[in-house]
């Protein structure tokens, strides 16, 4: 492979080859270049009985609690935007109405770039690109796990 020998400088120049290997890896899943991943909505006990987007909304006007929506997740969220590098994801299909029931993301992955110099990473790069990972784990919301 190319990369042996020339390793790519920057993130950006590595996400046509990754995306291809989790398409082959992952033929069945969805794979997410820049999935939109967003904060969690506050009062999510409120919501437990929502059955669809409609009723999502008329309880966040009933308590103003402003623009929030269901993610692609199934969870109620509001603004608090954040996108990792890949998400995949599981799709269980919609209902016999068309609405989507819901995706299970099953990997969160953050390419680090190595720089001009591709000098290895330090002790806190690695830190940051780990509470980075974390941060969009804690975004992954689930309608009714709440």
């Amino acid at each position: 492979m190319h990369w042996h020998k020339h390793k790519p400088a920057t993130q950006f120049r590595q996400y046509g080859a990754v995306d291809k290997y989790l398409n082959l890896k992952f033929p069945l899943d969805l794979v997410k270049p820049q999935n939109e991943l967003r904060d969690e909505a506050p009062n999510q006990e409120a919501f437990k009985d929502a059955a669809n987007t409609h009723d999502v909304k008329t309880i966040a006007d009933e308590l103003e609690i402003g623009d929030i929506s269901i993610s692609s997740f199934g969870g109620v969220v509001d603004n608090g935007t954040k996108y990792p590098d890949f998400v995949v994801a599981s799709y269980f299909g919609s209902d016999e109405h068309g609405d989507l029931i819901a995706e299970v993301p099953r990997s969160v992955i953050e390419i680090g770039s190595l720089g001009r110099q591709l000098k290895p990473p330090t002790k806190d790069h690695k830190r940051r690109v780990i509470s980075q990972l974390q941060g969009y784990l804690d975004q992954i919301v689930f309608l009714g796990e709440n």
